[in-house]
């Protein structure tokens, strides 16, 4: 990691970082038997932390639309509707080309994230009950009478770890990170990730993209 920082000029340190122990979360997606969801730009996933091998606070919901167009993806109103408090973020990602090494491609997501606990009615997996608490499902016609269910009957669990921070100079530093996903019980890896992330205020943010 170091030096591939070097090889571009720009700082990488290690502390604090040392001692870092992994972080263990199970990821469940959820989507219909025709995933429905995710053929329309929707994802919508059930976050748990665990730490020293037992589950930890509540079960967390993430529910997100994720699309190259960055207009249609700001006009999806992903508040939920539900009793109690919420967290809204918007991301813009840049990602690797799918069919060819080198370049990149740019997603966004509009993301709203909130405790499962707060509100049992997020506990019906039905398509009529999720379409009334994430008021952009109800574009999917004909869905109301689905339910959803875990996708490929498969949990994920996702260890990552903190390996140091980047700096890229005028004060933008990132927190970088390695992580596998692998299916829960047989241990089956499904893929190994490098990111990090920086965050921007929102008048930094605007004369970014300008």
């Amino acid at each position: 990691m170091r030096r591939a920082a070097d090889d571009v000029d720009i700082g990488f340190s290690r502390k604090g970082f040392k001692d870092a122990l992994p972080k263990i979360r199970e990821v469940l997606f959820l989507d219909t038997a025709d995933f429905r969801l995710y053929n329309n730009a929707f994802i919508l996933r059930r976050r748990l932390s665990y730490e020293h091998g037992f589950a930890a606070g509540a079960p967390e919901f993430v529910f997100k639309f994720r699309h190259p167009d960055l207009q249609k993806c700001a006009e999806i109103d992903v508040r939920p509707k539900v009793r109690g408090d919420y967290e809204i973020k918007f991301k813009a990602e840049a990602l690797p080309l799918k069919d060819q090494l080198g370049g990149m491609r740019l997603l966004y997501s509009h993301n709203v994230e909130f405790a499962l606990s707060r509100d049992r009615n997020t506990e019906s997996t039905s398509m009529a009950n999720l379409m009334r608490i994430f008021p952009p499902l109800m574009s999917l016609r004909g869905s109301r009478r689905q339910t959803v269910e875990l996708v490929n009957h498969t949990a994920v669990e996702e260890v990552l770890l903190d390996i140091g921070r980047l700096n890229f100079g005028k004060g933008i530093k990132a927190k970088a990170n390695v992580a596998v996903w692998r299916t829960r019980g047989d241990e089956k890896p499904l893929v190994g990730e490098f990111a990090f992330q920086c965050k921007f205020s929102a008048m930094t943010s605007g004369m970014l993209w300008l």
